[in-house]
């Protein structure tokens, strides 16, 4: 029992991006900006858990309810926390962990009966000082195993974090030599990068990402999504379109989100043919050094697997993220399945699904 701690759910979004704005761990994806896109174009519903030490909020976590993604059935559902939950710098390390129980123990209470399970991802950050990011109980006993949460096969395992507060020369430095190599290739190709937050510029992306997407047969966000985020962010400086080009044609994109001093590198695209020009990584460098100029001072490239999980289909995203010299930060990603049997339907389900005719 810690004295003057209340965990509960909460309608006051305000104050809760109040304290995101203020906590190291405050990030866009767990920032009540999100909402309206998420709700009016997904159909997600949001909830908000937090913790409070004598009335002052100290942690939290901002979860949607979401149809399952690949099953488009209403009743079968999920819930789904991105980069949270998320327990304050300012909370004693002894106590954090107990905080984090009892955020994901509330989880219990947004279940329905089609709910399949909660999925989590955060960085290890965002909970623990990052000299130490252990997650024991003093009885050595996991605190996410303790709530019955598992890690998810083929998840996410780190994050790589590139500091904008050095110089381009020295940020270079940093890059693997394959990667310099590939820039000056690019470079030498002639190929040019913008900035373009027009309507034309994010169907220009959308174009390469659903060919992009058909071809790892990823699940392909609506359009109507992306425009309604546009539409809310980059007015507030919060979503950039990148566009690299080769003979006037565009081959690579990139969707950078912004929030305080972080860019996160949120979603990209490219034409496979083009893959000779290494306009990829053109772009990423043309990324870092126009968020360096705005007064950005962190680039999140988001997660990857770990590093010896070669045979994870994501293996290859892990390494072209490692090429950049970014710092490595451990993300947690881990659920907790509320309904087996429902779980293996589920799977079932989407098996036969994936089988049918598509026009």
């Amino acid at each position: 029992m810690i004295k003057g701690l209340r965990i509960s759910l909460s309608k006051d979004f305000s104050r809760w991006e109040d304290f995101l704005l203020k906590d190291d761990g405050g990030n866009i994806f767990q920032s009540t900006v999100m909402i309206p896109a998420y709700s009016r174009e997904l159909k997600f519903k949001p909830y908000l858990v937090v913790a409070k030490l004598n009335n002052e909020i100290v942690g939290g976590m901002l979860t949607y309810r979401r149809v399952h993604p690949k099953i488009p059935i209403p009743l079968i559902n999920e819930l789904y926390t991105p980069y949270g939950p998320i327990v304050s710098k300012e909370v004693e390390e002894s106590i954090k962990n107990k905080i984090l129980e009892k955020l994901l123990r509330t989880t219990k209470g947004l279940v329905n009966l089609g709910t399949i399970k909660h999925t989590f991802f955060v960085r290890s950050d965002f909970i623990y000082d990052q000299i130490d990011t252990t997650i024991q109980h003093s009885d050595n006993k996991d605190i996410f195993e303790k709530v019955n949460y598992e890690r998810v096969p083929n998840g996410y395992a780190q994050t790589f974090i590139v500091d904008l507060e050095q110089d381009p020369e020295f940020l270079l430095k940093n890059f693997e030599k394959k990667t310099r190599w590939s820039l000056k290739k690019a470079k030498k190709l002639n190929v040019k990068a913008i900035i373009d937050n027009t309507g034309e510029g994010l169907e220009k992306f959308y174009k390469l990402y659903v060919d992009t997407a058909k071809r790892h047969g990823s699940i392909v966000t609506p359009f109507n999504f992306l425009n309604k985020l546009h539409e809310i962010l980059s007015t507030k400086n919060m979503m950039d379109v990148y566009l690299a080009y080769f003979d006037d044609i565009p081959i690579t994109a990139a969707i950078i989100l912004n929030y305080k001093n972080t860019a996160y590198y949120y979603m990209s695209a490219s034409m496979k043919k083009y893959g000779y020009t290494q306009a990829n990584t053109f772009l990423q460098f043309f990324v870092m050094t126009n968020a360096r100029e705005r007064g950005i001072k962190k680039y999140d490239l988001l997660c990857t697997p770990s590093s010896d999980d070669r045979d994870n289909p994501q293996y290859g995203l892990y390494l072209f993220k490692r090429s950049f010299g970014g710092r490595s930060v451990s993300v947690f990603h881990h659920e907790k399945i509320f309904n087996k049997w429902l779980n293996v339907s589920a799977d079932k389900l989407l098996h036969i699904y994936e089988r049918l005719p598509r026009k």
